[in-house]
């Protein structure tokens, strides 16, 4: 028995003009909220990026002890959503929407030159970002985003009082341009898994004796939420 009917030619153009129409209607109305979304100019943290002081994730405890004992830590950071407090560890980012990151640096609180160090001692720190990050929009929806993963170097030299003396590698991600607007989106967002490694530093020179705390500080923009 020969059934008609049954190919895909006799599907009526009309079906397929329709979908393909409500497809690209669908496409339009995505391309619109992006762009409400993320138009205007975003915030720069901080202001000036030579002497401010960027959004910090801070170490807790624990987190503080596993990295002075392995030299290597692994921190997370869980994405910030309208109207809800984030933890203490990461409290900068509250009211933050569509949060890029361009440099992050790690510092050791009360870390310093050993007494007898003949020299300025450098603090290293390969900083990785996972690849697998959330991007929250200004309407508080998330979106997450694979890709591979990033790293950078922060370096610095620090004398006896535990004073940045130099900066020698600055822990950029991705370079900044003058486009703010433009370049933000070729930027990563902060709310993924971080890895802080500074295996390489020159330990035997510095003195962790005084260390009462530690913390990833990022450098990047960030819009506000819709209210």
């Amino acid at each position: 028995m020969e059934i008609s009917g049954s190919g895909s030619a006799d599907v009526p153009l009309s079906v397929t003009s329709d979908v393909l129409m409500t497809i690209r209607s669908n496409l339009q109305d995505l391309l619109l909220t992006a762009t409400e979304d993320n138009s205007g100019i975003p915030a720069t943290f901080p202001a000036d990026w030579a002497s401010g002081s960027g959004k910090r994730r801070w170490l807790s405890a624990t987190e503080l002890q596993i990295f002075l004992t392995e030299k290597i830590v692994m921190l997370p950071i869980a994405p910030v959503f309208p109207k809800q407090k984030s933890s203490s560890l990461s409290s900068d980012f509250d009211s933050s929407a569509n949060v890029r990151v361009y440099r992050v640096r790690f510092y050791l609180q009360g870390l310093k030159a050993t007494s007898d160090c003949p020299s300025m001692p450098k603090m290293k720190s390969v900083i990785e970002h996972s690849g697998r990050e959330v991007i929250v929009s200004r309407r508080g929806v998330s979106n997450l985003f694979d890709h591979s993963p990033l790293n950078t170097l922060h370096s610095y030299e620090l004398d006896g009082n535990g004073r940045v003396v130099n900066v020698v590698d600055n822990g950029d991600l991705v370079e900044k341009t003058t486009d703010v607007e433009g370049s933000a989106f070729g930027a990563p967002g902060p709310f993924t898994m971080w890895a802080v490694d500074s295996s390489s530093a020159e330990w035997k020179m510095l003195d962790t004796s005084e260390v009462v705390g530690a913390y990833l500080e990022f450098f990047g923009t960030n819009y506000a939420f819709f209210k």
